[in-house]
């Protein structure tokens, strides 16, 4: 049981590595989110604020990826179902 929770870790960074290395907007996104968490760092946001930029920066990552899972379902859908006639 631990070991295939432990597989869907292994599975999650790798797809975050290959979102990485495949999708220029991935690596934008990322770098981008790592300038805002420096500059709120130094201006000294509050908690509340702290949230917020990680709660933006988290869609924003997630919107990245819905691309690839959408392709994902619809290339398994297309190749893993049996025919419906």
């Amino acid at each position: 049981m631990i070991s295939k929770f432990l597989k869907g870790f292994v599975f999650a960074f790798k797809g975050i590595r290959y979102a990485f290395v495949s999708q220029i907007n991935f690596r934008f996104h990322l770098f981008a989110a790592l300038g805002i968490f420096l500059i709120s760092y130094f201006v000294g946001l509050t908690r509340t604020e702290w949230l917020w930029i990680i709660t933006a920066i988290f869609l924003v990552l997630i919107a990245e990826f819905h691309p690839i899972i959408t392709t994902m379902q619809v290339l398994s859908t297309i190749f893993l179902l049996p025919p419906f006639c």
